[in-house]
Parts: structure tokens; sequence; C-alpha cells
């Protein structure tokens, strides 16, 4: 099945589309059983209570090349939630093409995923694999999606890549203004601020109770970069304690 776009205006209360990018393995495998145990028993029936049709990437039965089916759904779909468990080439590679399209996407990943740089600041629900973890994430969920489809388009790294890029490009056409130049390097210092704050402020959002004791630590390190990873490191072994109990 594929979402198809349409310009029809009259098809006003058609059902949305959710894009399920999880990782799949071989049948039968751990991989498989885990994935889609997460999708029967969290994600099919949370999109059913929201009158969402689900679509997953082994459950396209239309003919013709699987690949471009799945990538016409990634920018297709209204929504899309992305498993980042084993952190799959494959997963991360639709997720890029989601981001690329800079529309609603959700990430889940399981305790004990430890995201990469790149994306470890962006708002993921981390769960437990068993059958209390099924209800709290759940509820994490339903609320995460009705969120993310009021917001038409998505803050993703490649979306303000792309900002930065314009912005530059359409200051810069005034080559060896000293007064563009300035205004250049306050934006990036602003932009570095802006993203600081909010990786902070999703860590003390996602993070453990005792952040704030861990923070002291944090804001002392004058180099941004490596105070970041110091605190996804910390958190990393956070998760994996919690798994371990």
């Amino acid at each position: 099945m594929i979402k198809e776009n349409t310009n029809n205006t009259q098809g006003t209360d058609k059902k949305k589309c959710c894009f399920i990018v999880t990782p799949l393995g071989e049948e039968k495998s751990e991989t498989r059983r885990r994935a889609d145990g997460v999708i029967e028993a969290v994600l099919r029936p949370v999109l059913k209570s929201l009158e969402i049709e689900m679509i997953t990437p082994h459950g396209i039965s239309s003919p013709g090349s699987i690949p471009q089916q799945v990538i016409q759904n990634i920018l297709n779909c209204e929504l899309v939630i992305a498993n980042l468990t084993e952190l799959n080439p494959n997963v991360m590679y639709e997720l890029a093409v989601r981001h690329a399209k800079g529309t609603p996407v959700i990430c889940i990943a399981e305790y004990g995923t430890k995201l990469p740089f790149d994306i470890s600041s962006e708002r993921t629900i981390f769960y437990n694999n068993d059958m209390f973890g099924v209800e709290i994430l759940k509820n994490e969920l339903k609320k995460m999606i009705e969120v993310a489809l009021k917001d038409k388009t998505q803050d993703n790294p490649i979306y303000r890549a792309d900002r930065e890029f314009k912005l530059r490009e359409a200051v810069i056409k005034k080559e060896g203004d000293n007064d563009f130049s300035y205004l250049l390097d306050k934006i990036d210092s602003l932009d570095n601020k802006v993203s600081l704050l909010t990786k902070k402020n999703n860590y003390r959002l996602w993070g453990s109770l005792d952040y704030n004791q861990y923070l002291n630590k944090y804001e002392k390190i004058n180099n941004d970069d490596i105070a970041l990873q110091l605190v996804s490191d910390y958190f990393n072994n956070k998760e994996e304690k919690n798994k371990d109990k």
C-alpha cells in the first residue's frame, strides 16, 4: 500500500496515514520478533485509536519496487514513526529522508540504544521492552502523535542546516562587507547557544531525575560539544543500568 499525494480538496475526512520505519532482520529472527512486538502491541492499537492508518515496510502488498514504495510512503504519509533500536543503517537512511522532507516524524528506541551524536539531541521516546513498558510507551506515544500532527513542519538537523545555508546565501551577496561578516558571526553564536539550550532542555525533559546534580559538572566545561557528549554518555549509562534492574 502506498500513500499518494492528491489535491482533492473534497476528501477532507480521508484517513491519515503513518508509515513505520523499523529494523526488520530475517524472518523469525530476534530483531524481527522485537520489532513486530512493538508494532502489534503498541503502534497498531495507538494509531487505530487515533483513526490513523498504519503502513509497515513488510506489509506493503502492491507490486513494484519495495525500496521505491518505502521512500514514497516516507515522503507522502502525514506521519512517520521511526524505531531507532539497533541503529539499523536502513532505518537511519529512511529517517534522513524524512528529515529532508521536513514533515512530522516521531522517534522511539529501546533503553540502551546509544544514539549517534547527530540526532542525540532530538526528542526520542525510550521504552522498556516488557509488559509494563508497553503501557508507558502507549501513553507517551499518543501524546506525541497529537502534538506532531498539529505542527505541519518539524525542526530537525537537516532543516536547520538548510535554513542556515539559505540565510548565509542571502546575506553573503554583499561580499567583503564587514558589517555582514559581523552579522554572520553573531548568527553562528546565537544558533550555537539556542542549540545548546535546546539540547540541555531535552535532557532535562527526557533524562533521569538526578540530572540537576550532573548539570553542575556540565556547565563548568567550556567546550559545549565535549560537555554534551559527556551528558549523552551519562544518560546512556543510566539507561543501561535501568534496563538491567
